[in-house]
């Protein structure tokens, strides 16, 4: 950037970065964010994982994933956010990526903690409780799963949602679609 040009802010950075982003564009960071294995990055370290400088919508979007008190955040989080974002109609497609990036590299398998942040990041939840799921699984409990085993399983139960996933934060009717009508009357009659 030269010395008369000005640095765009605000909502048209934000579009930008999310305008920006291609499917070539998530494998690229993906790879990179494995690679990482889960270390945390400072708002600097981040700035330079995307190729940005620091500025104040940048650091906005930092301090959404910092969890802790140490200012850093996992940035496998921030790629499954944003493949989410970019992506709004194929949850499948982010999953697997998400298990490309959480995943061991010998199995492929996440860990069910793992597991439970994907899914929170994907649904906009908190305080995912999985246990539900992997009791259902065939097999032992290991506490790992498969993007194949969870695919199948998915495919397997249409009440995916409702009957596996338990949120500690939720009312048990949060994922039921709402009643329209009763006994042939609709509710508002």
């Amino acid at each position: 950037m030269t010395g008369g040009e000005k640095r765009r802010g605000g909502e048209e950075e934000t579009f930008l970065l999310r305008a920006g982003t291609t499917d070539e564009l998530l494998q690229q960071q993906s790879g990179r964010a494995r690679k990482l294995q889960g270390d945390r990055l400072s708002l600097e370290d981040f700035a330079q994982f995307l190729n940005l400088p620091v500025t104040d919508t940048l650091s906005q979007v930092h301090s959404f994933f910092h969890q802790d008190e140490d200012g850093r955040i996992d940035v496998r989080q921030y790629v499954t956010a944003l493949s989410t974002v970019c992506r709004p109609s194929e949850p499948l497609q982010t999953l697997k990526l998400a298990f490309k990036i959480y995943g061991s590299e010998e199995s492929g398998e996440v860990l069910e903690e793992d597991l439970a942040t994907i899914l929170e990041i994907m649904l906009g939840m908190e305080e995912l409780e999985l246990s539900a799921l992997f009791l259902s699984l065939d097999g032992p409990d290991t506490g790992k799963i498969t993007y194949d085993d969870l695919h199948h399983f998915i495919e397997q139960h249409s009440d995916f949602t409702y009957s596996y996933l338990h949120f500690r934060n939720c009312p048990v009717d949060c994922f039921l679609p709402p009643i329209t009508s009763s006994n042939g009357h609709k509710k508002d009659d």
